[in-house]
């Protein structure tokens, strides 16, 4: 295949700009009369096919489709090698327009490959059969042409394509300014423990969208405190099933954006996408284009799930558009239960109370120390990392936990860290309130 062809494959590839909606092709005057019969004799080949009328009946149909491959040969006066650039490049055009995509870019690559791919072997299995019943009537050079091409030369064609689909070989990416950017998040895909309801809500809403089930796609809102897992348990869920390609983007993608990226993901109905806004502040962005899309004018596509993390509360126009997931509040018992979850997947089928609270309190040793600047699942898991790794570490807990004084993690470690959270995140008015319930709560217990 020339470098010419290869080059208008990757110009075929390009974004059009924002005001140009025009497919990308060669602006060449012989290459544009090229698509044009191309075209024509296509579409009389699809609706023939398809049992469609196209206007001529019967055989005068398929010598209407001849004089085209005619005027083919005669446009190329049998350059073999010019004649098959122009067929490659013209197949796009005509997957392009039959297809409805405005522009080809990386994100349909490999629809439109399989498509390119099926048009060329049906060409050829097409050329063979004319060749065969009316050779004698017609000069078919075109035809003769497409007989000859070789099936490794339709792989070819594919592979090239597959190259430019940006989905092919990687499952994580970062939207970025419009483009797809591949990158590793193997070391955040852990799986995380404790938080049991939670974790049950993330493998219920993961599982639907893989399976296609009906309202799979509803999007996801997530909320907690800083550190408590929204990102890991999103990435681990996300990628736990292996029909899923997770999209990291950035938050201003929601206002400015995130029409282009559904359609574009829309698009590629042979996969399914997580789009993942991590660390959103609610009340700061403009929610027009998401509500359009969930319970508005437009229908979100079923292969794409939307959701979305905040260390904020969600306002009750966004929750009514989605499946609300809240995070409790880390404290002394539920840093307890993740230390019993990890230690039961370290194959302990049964960790004693008094294991789990030595590690626990140890863990907040850590934090008193200024190891660790707060107190949160993230750390917590950081500091079992450190456990797992360091069998001195594991041995002196054992040791401790045989013994008969027993610490426990404080309690009001984690109170005064989390009251001191909240009234930075959400201010003293909150505090209060929350106080105050805590206080109704227990007159009226």
């Amino acid at each position: 295949m020339s470098a010419g062809a290869i080059q208008n494959l990757r110009l075929l590839f390009m974004r059009p700009d924002e005001g140009n909606k025009q497919i990308l092709v060669s602006g060449d005057i012989l290459h544009r009369e090229f698509i044009a019969l191309f075209y024509k004799m296509l579409t009389v080949f699809h609706l023939r096919n398809s049992g469609a009328s196209c206007g001529i009946e019967g055989e005068k149909s398929e010598l209407y489709s001849y004089d085209y491959c005619n005027l083919l040969t005669d446009k190329f006066s049998g350059d073999a090698d010019k004649f098959l650039d122009m067929l490659f490049e013209s197949a796009f055009e005509y997957i392009v327009k039959t297809s409805g995509i405005e522009g080809v870019n990386g994100a349909e690559g490999d629809f439109v490959a399989e498509k390119v791919e099926a048009i060329l072997q049906g060409a050829k299995e097409f050329a063979n059969g004319v060749l065969k019943n009316y050779s004698d009537c017609l000069t078919l050079s075109s035809l003769k042409l497409l007989k000859s091409l070789q099936s490794y030369e339709i792989r070819e064609v594919k592979e090239k394509i597959s190259e430019c689909d940006p989905f092919l070989n990687c499952r994580t990416f970062l939207y970025r300014g419009g483009k797809f950017n591949a990158i590793n998040l193997e070391d955040h895909a852990k799986e995380f423990f404790g938080f049991e309801g939670v974790r049950t809500i993330f493998e219920d809403h993961f599982q639907k969208f893989a399976d296609s089930s009906a309202n799979g796609n509803v999007p996801l809102l997530i909320s907690s405190l800083p550190g408590h897992g929204k990102t890991q348990m999103t990435i681990y869920h996300a990628l736990k099933h292996e029909k899923l390609t997770l999209i990291l983007a950035e938050v201003e993608t929601i206002e400015k954006q995130l029409p282009a990226l559904i359609q574009q993901l829309g698009n590629r109905q042979d996969r399914k996408f997580v789009i993942f806004f991590d660390d959103v502040v609610p009340d700061d962005i403009d929610w027009y284009y998401f509500k359009n899309y969930v319970g508005g004018s437009f229908v979100l596509p079923e292969n794409i799930l939307i959701v979305i993390a905040s260390n904020y509360h969600f306002g009750a126009s966004l929750l009514s558009r989605g499946r609300s997931v809240i995070f409790p509040i880390f404290d002394e018992i539920r840093c307890m239960e993740m230390v019993e979850g990890f230690l039961i997947s370290c194959h302990l089928k049964n960790p004693g109370h008094n294991l789990v609270s030595i590690i626990s309190a140890d863990y907040t040793e850590y934090f008193g120390q200024k190891r660790f600047s707060e107190l949160s699942p993230r750390t917590l898991m950081r500091y079992l990392d450190i456990y797992r790794t360091n069998i001195n570490k594991r041995k002196t807990m054992m040791h401790l936990a045989m013994g008969d004084l027993i610490t426990k993690p404080d309690s009001s470690l984690f109170y005064d860290f989390n009251i001191s959270l909240m009234r930075k995140l959400y201010g003293n008015e909150y505090i209060e309130n929350l106080l105050k319930e805590k206080l109704r709560k227990l007159e009226e217990g």
